[in-house]
């Protein structure tokens, strides 16, 4: 019917930003079949006077006349069956009232949403019983019910929240603390997308908290279908207690910590910098030494030709010592000016802080204002000069959109504790950002940042070889935010190598970030055979940031503590 004008009526169900929504009052009995359809007013000009969204309410019985068109907000989405209204003098004719059906039960009324998504898309008809696509197609523009759902994803800076129905029944595999874990092959559809633009906005709740029961309508946008909230609703209960690690340095131990710490920029309000370092103090227990990722220069996202984030990292050093932490020293390079990912201006980098009455950094000078790794034998030990040193590679040197986030150059860095070195690559990898969406258009979905992660984890490995080939009982820690789960190829190429320490953590616990609503592991801890036979590794991922509504997050990451045995 794409490009036909016809007519049809329904009762208004929502009304949004220049749409409204319509239901039929006599629904078939197809559920591959939608009840409902989105209507579209464009704004008009009669006679040189305007005209924009005209005088409906909920609840209105209406026959509507337009075109009917196929609407795609971005590239590869899907389209959205759309009518748009062409004239407002012709195009609404009020009808009297009539009652609608009561609204699709989600979980309930027979409609148990598909937790798998078939990839063929040209089999010409929708499967809505074994399709998690399919299911919320056939439900688009419809109003749906959701009894008593488990909030699975805190509320986003924007307002949305991810939710399972009835309180996580049937959901796969829920973590003790009240949130939902992503296994291998499982897309998830049933992790429901709650929204806002229909006049209702979601509440401020954490994972494991509690919703009441929520009316909304099917609708689609940005790669997704969401519930866009028809009337208010509150959450109940509690999120969970922030975790604190057991684990400790002391004589023979070392602790040390990756954290993710979003963003962080000298120019943030002072709360952030004191919620981060009450996380270091307090749930982290002062590591020995900290691989930081998402350290801003200190104009943080002002492109204004700053590179230095020597203020940066003195607000987080200062945070930590106000919370009754120790005093900090750093090793990091300025990068070149928009040379590396994240925010335009933001130069965004990898760094690390340690505790010099505790650690020694062992220092390698060079002229050179961006230097290479390079490893030689001094005595039979393996040196890294200089100290520190970023990896520069065709692999990290990708434009790839506004935040380049695949141009973040590793760091590495030689310290020293109770006479045993450790060498440490501080990772932040390509992100996963202009990937297909499970729900686009494109099926199955390409995940093109794969192929770049996969050429930076190669390059990555070269670098461990260089270093085992001049010391094969070197001791190499491989850490921070890699974008990727395991077994996919960037992780399959550095376990050939070295051992992964997140696979030491409870499956249940295993989660460091929240997508879709789904705890997932995408920070890891991998270290050399010498790491893993000598030193005893222990792992902690130590859950206090992903789980919390934007607006209370230090953090979207979940900070790893490991401590490794050296004694004197």
């Amino acid at each position: 019917m794409v490009g036909q004008v016809l007519s049809t009526t329904g009762v208004i169900t929502g009304i949004g930003d220049g749409v409204f929504f319509l239901e039929s009052t006599t629904p078939d009995r197809e559920d591959a079949t939608s009840e409902g359809l989105r209507v579209a007013v464009p704004d008009f000009t009669v006679d040189g006077e305007a005209f924009a969204m005209p005088e409906v309410e909920r609840g209105q019985r209406l026959r509507v006349t337009g075109r009917i068109e196929e609407i795609r907000g971005r590239d590869h989405d899907l389209p959205v069956t759309t009518l748009r209204l062409s004239d407002l003098g012709r195009a609404l004719e009020a009808l009297p009232a009539s009652e609608l059906p009561a609204p699709v039960r989600l979980l309930g009324d027979g409609r148990t949403i598909p937790n798998r998504i078939a990839w063929d898309s040209d089999r010409g008809k929708l499967i809505p019983d074994t399709d998690g696509v399919d299911f919320f197609e056939a439900l688009e523009g419809m109003r749906v019910r959701v009894e008593d759902p488990l909030v699975v994803g805190a509320t986003r800076r924007g307002g949305g929240l991810f939710m399972w129905a009835e309180r996580g029944g049937g959901a796969p595999a829920l973590h003790p603390r009240g949130g939902l874990l992503r296994r291998e092959g499982d897309a998830k559809p049933s992790a429901l997308y709650l929204d806002q633009g229909l006049g209702a906005t979601p509440p401020t709740v954490d994972v494991g908290q509690g919703l009441g029961t929520v009316h909304a309508v099917v609708d689609y946008a940005r790669g997704g279908y969401r519930l866009r909230l028809l009337e208010p609703v509150d959450g109940h209960g509690h999120g969970p207690t922030p975790e604190t690690t057991h684990l400790r340095g002391d004589d023979s131990h070392l602790t040390l910590a990756s954290f993710n710490v979003l963003n962080l920029a000298a120019t943030d309000p002072p709360e952030k910098p004191r919620a981060l370092a009450r996380i270091v103090v307090d749930h982290l227990r002062a590591p020995d030494v900290l691989a930081l990722q998402e350290i801003q220069d200190d104009s943080g996202g002002h492109d204004d030709g700053t590179v230095s984030a020597d203020a940066t990292y003195r607000v987080l050093i200062d945070a930590i010592r106000d919370a009754g932490g120790p005093a900090y020293a750093v090793r990091q390079l300025d990068p070149v000016n928009n040379a590396d990912g994240g925010r335009p201006g933001g130069n965004i980098r990898t760094g690390f802080l340690f505790r010099p009455e505790r650690v020694e950094a062992v220092d390698g000078t060079t002229k050179s204002p961006h230097p290479e790794p390079r490893f030689v034998s001094e005595g039979g030990r393996a040196r890294l000069l200089p100290s520190p040193a970023r990896l520069l590679h065709p692999a990290f040197d990708r434009d790839e959109g506004r935040n380049r986030s695949g141009t973040r150059k590793p760091l590495v860095a030689q310290f020293r504790f109770n006479g045993r070195d450790l060498f440490l690559i501080n990772l932040h990898l390509r992100s996963k950002g202009g990937d297909d969406s499970p729900f686009g258009a494109r099926r199955p979905p390409r995940r093109g940042s794969e192929e770049q992660r996969t050429e930076q984890a190669q390059a990555v490995a070269e670098l461990v070889d260089s270093l085992l080939a001049v010391d094969p009982d070197a001791r190499v820690m491989v850490i921070g935010d890699l974008n990727e789960h395991r077994n996919r190829p960037p992780l399959d190429i550095l376990e050939k190598r070295l051992v992964n320490l997140v696979e030491d953590v409870p499956l249940e616990q295993r989660y460091t970030y929240i997508y879709r609503g789904q705890g997932q592991i995408l920070d890891h801890v991998l270290v050399s055979p010498a790491v893993a036979e000598a030193a005893s590794p222990e792992i902690d991922i130590v859950h206090t940031a992903s789980e919390y509504a934007a607006a209370h997050q230090a953090s979207d990451h979940e900070p790893l503590v490991v401590r490794l045995r050296f004694a004197p």
